[in-house]
């Protein structure tokens, strides 16, 4: 179980410093026993505006991958900073835990291309290495990586010499070796694979290192598996983009299963490790209680920057419950619910049972909220569906326990009738339908909108939800089965976004959220940059789209909307196809389709000649800003791919003719990702 205590943000920006405790309970808790605190600080001895990343321990010193400028070169402007090089770096560490002294790698560790992710044998003598393709672009046009090692001789790194794994089809990077030095675990895009880049291990047998093998499904998956990092003790940890990731890349782990190189199904480590942006190239010491990661989280130095966490354990004191939270209906424990605890809470019927957005209301707004006032504490369940909380004599408490997917529930109850028994349960009632995660962001400013008017309409019941987001601007929603839904998200001075979702391919029951975004833009500002002629979003990043590496995968884009029997781009049109052009600009491997669809109105031959003009202006607009014309392949399909009954001789209404007017983005092509991305340029 894991309980919040505080939260900090440097207000410099010049680091992200917080600390978190966690209380690992058994079913039946001892009398006296311990919890595991963990904290989690940004390295700022090592961080610079640059990127550093992928740290490894090093005979108590650290060595990372940075892209600073090399000695005696000038310093870039920060949009330049990705053009440098990456190199491999080492800083001594001092008594009180910073760092000093950082020096590049001597000898022939650095090149004039892209050096990074290393890994050590036990000795220190010997390192293998990542490195971009010395022999430059293969037929595809592509820089591919491959391993290196290198020897360490009168404290020079030399003799660097490529692993016979490497071939110059494909990528091999991120190497680890486990701690006898007889297996390298290492991320790869060969052929065979689930998809994207798939983590796989060489064994050494008599110093001669055999053909690698896929760790498999409870490893890899169609997304993209980087950065492992075999422990001491035989727990992987890698990064990864896959369908159980909060933002960009993720850290997991997977301990190892007895027999072969197997290993046990990965476990996502969670929100203490993981953010809404890029988290990876985790390590760890020898016993697992400390290490450091890299991630390009909020409140960070620059870019990607370096954090230490450590655990540590504390006495509990001897008067203590454990609350234990399950499925109502499988009986099994739930972990990862929310359980917030008011002392003294306020006398209600303690069965009372609240709907999602009553619960969000009642617990963080302000005005009019018996509880704000109120002593609070945070808990979250571990693994075994349980926490432990201290009881003082003469207190009641008000218990409030959310999990996605599940109904809230509420219970108060006096310090009393805790005391006699031991643990209390808590069965949660699913709720029924797949969760839709709203987030609502103010472009291009990438912060949270909050309080925003949402209108959910249901095309099956013909029924509209309309609900307030909280004050990040985040809500939830629950979708039935097998329908069409139009959201619409509203605010004052802003710009009306418009959203559309279907459930057609999503198993009922299934509790993975369908996590979005709608991103609003004052109309102040949308008429600066017209006046301007700068409608680019200087900071977008292409959230939408950092997930989209399927072939396939069709994005909708909302914005782009014609006038009546028009081609013409408006300013919000142009500002959603420049995420078009960010995306392809970054992506040069990937190939798409640009299609434009009409409703019914209108005769075929017209909507046809109609929908292909307007996908070719969109499709000049992004050649003429350069993107390559192999990237993109445009087409008019007219009223021929109908999404409802809408067809000619059909009565239906403006919003139904809606959900047929679209235009819609499809991977069709995806080659070998490129070196720079893999590396660390993402």
């Amino acid at each position: 179980m894991r309980l919040i205590i505080k939260k900090y943000y440097s207000k410099t920006k010049i680091g992200l410093y917080y600390t978190l405790l966690l209380f690992l309970c058994s079913n039946l808790l001892p009398a006296q026993g311990v919890m595991e605190s963990l904290t989690i600080r940004n390295v700022e001895s090592v961080n610079t505006k640059t990127l550093e990343y992928c740290p490894v321990i090093f005979k108590n010193q650290l060595v990372f991958t940075s892209t600073r400028p090399k000695p005696g070169s000038p310093m870039t402007r920060w949009r330049d900073e990705k053009k440098q090089f990456s190199d491999l770096y080492i800083a001594k560490k001092s008594t009180h835990g910073s760092f000093f002294d950082t020096k590049r790698l001597t000898g022939n560790a650095s090149s004039p291309v892209h050096n990074g992710a290393a890994t050590f044998n036990q000795t220190g003598n010997e390192m293998f290495f990542t490195r971009n393709n010395e022999n430059g672009k293969n037929e595809k046009n592509i820089i591919n990586l491959k391993i290196y090692t290198a020897q360490l001789s009168n404290n020079i790194w030399q003799n660097v010499q490529e692993l016979p794994l490497n071939d110059e089809h494909f990528s091999n990077c991120h190497p680890s070796l486990s701690t006898d030095g007889r297996e390298l675990y290492f991320a790869s895009n060969r052929p065979g694979g689930f998809g994207g880049m798939d983590i796989y291990v060489s064994k050494n047998i008599n110093g001669v290192w055999q053909q690698p093998q896929n760790l498999g499904a409870t490893i890899n998956s169609e997304g993209n598996e980087l950065f492992p990092f075999i422990s001491a003790t035989d727990v992987l940890y890698f990064a990864a983009n896959n369908t159980q990731s909060i933002g960009g890349l993720d850290i997991f782990k997977a301990a190892r299963a007895a027999g072969a190189v197997k290993f046990n199904p990965a476990i996502n480590l969670g929100k203490d490790f993981n953010s809404e942006a890029d988290d990876f190239g985790i390590c760890t010491n020898e016993s697992g209680t400390e290490g450091y990661f890299s991630s390009n989280r909020k409140g960070g130095k620059g870019g990607d920057d370096i954090y230490h966490f450590k655990w540590t354990q504390v006495a509990l004191p001897r008067e203590q419950l454990s609350l234990a939270v399950y499925d109502a209906y499988s009986k099994e424990r739930v972990s990862d619910a929310h359980i917030t605890i008011f002392d003294d809470g306020i006398s209600h019927n303690q069965n009372d049972i609240y709907p999602i957005a009553k619960m969000m209301r009642l617990v963080n707004e302000q005005n009019n909220n018996p509880y704000h006032a109120l002593e609070k504490k945070n808990y979250r369940t571990g693994t075994k569906g349980a926490i432990s909380m201290i009881i003082e004599e003469e207190k009641s408490y008000t218990i409030f326990v959310e999990r996605e997917g599940y109904l809230p529930l509420k219970k108060v109850i006096s310090a009393k009738e805790l005391q006699t028994q031991k643990q209390w349960e808590f069965p949660l009632k699913r709720m029924a339908g797949i969760p839709l995660k709203i987030k609502a962001i103010n472009m291009p400013f990438r912060e949270a909108v909050p309080h925003i008017s949402l209108e959910l309409f249901n095309h099956c019941t013909q029924k509209t939800e309309r609900v307030i987001s909280d004050e990040n601007g985040l809500f939830t929603f629950y979708l039935s089965c097998d329908c069409e839904y139009e959201l619409i998200g509203r605010k004052e001075k802003y710009r009306k976004y418009q959203k559309r979702f279907n459930t057609k391919n999503r198993t009922c029951g299934d509790l993975n959220a369908i996590n979005t975004s709608i991103y609003l833009v004052k109309q102040e500002v949308i008429e600066h940059m017209a006046s301007t002629n700068n409608l680019r979003f200087p900071s977008f990043d292409s959230y939408e789209y950092q997930n989209s590496q399927k072939v396939g995968q069709i994005i909708c884009l909302e914005n782009i909307v014609f006038e009546e029997n028009k081609a013409d781009l408006d300013n919000f049109a142009i500002a959603d196809i420049y995420k078009i052009h960010y995306f392809l600009q970054k992506n040069p491997h990937i190939q798409v389709e640009i299609a434009v669809h009409t409703d019914s109105r209108g005769t075929a031959k017209f909507n046809h000649r109609l929908s292909q003009k307007r996908a070719d202006t969109i499709a000049t607009f992004l050649l003429e800003k350069g993107i390559p014309q192999k990237q993109i392949y445009a087409i008019g399909y007219g009223e021929d791919r109908l999404l409802n009954h809408c067809q000619d001789g059909i009565l239906c209404s403006e919003t139904e003719h809606l959900i047929n007017k679209r235009v819609e983005m499809k991977i069709t092509r995806i080659d070998n990702l490129r070196a720079e991305h893999l590396l660390g340029q993402r």
